[in-house]
């Protein structure tokens, strides 16, 4: 994993695992909320393929989910960190 704090990124590149391949990045960016707030805009991009079809095919089929549940995850850790936002 590698974080770039200057531009707000995180870049996690998997080396070794149940993945053929394994890349996410993170990106933060300042956004302006229609309260007049100052939080922040996140982009998130996966692109993964799991050595196991049956996985690989599991997960693609469920990705959405999956992925709901992964922000839902960030979200709930960003306001226990964060419980003004």
């Amino acid at each position: 994993m590698t974080r770039f704090s200057k531009n707000k990124t995180i870049d996690i590149v998997l080396l070794k695992g149940p993945f053929k391949r394994l890349h996410c990045t993170w990106k933060f960016s300042d956004h302006t909320m229609s309260n007049g707030k100052v939080g922040a805009a996140i982009d998130f991009n996966i692109d993964f393929e799991f050595k196991n079809p049956f996985l690989d095919g599991f997960l693609r089929a469920n990705f959405d989910k999956a992925v709901a549940r992964l922000m839902a995850c960030f979200e709930g850790r960003a306001q226990a960190l964060y419980p003004t936002v």
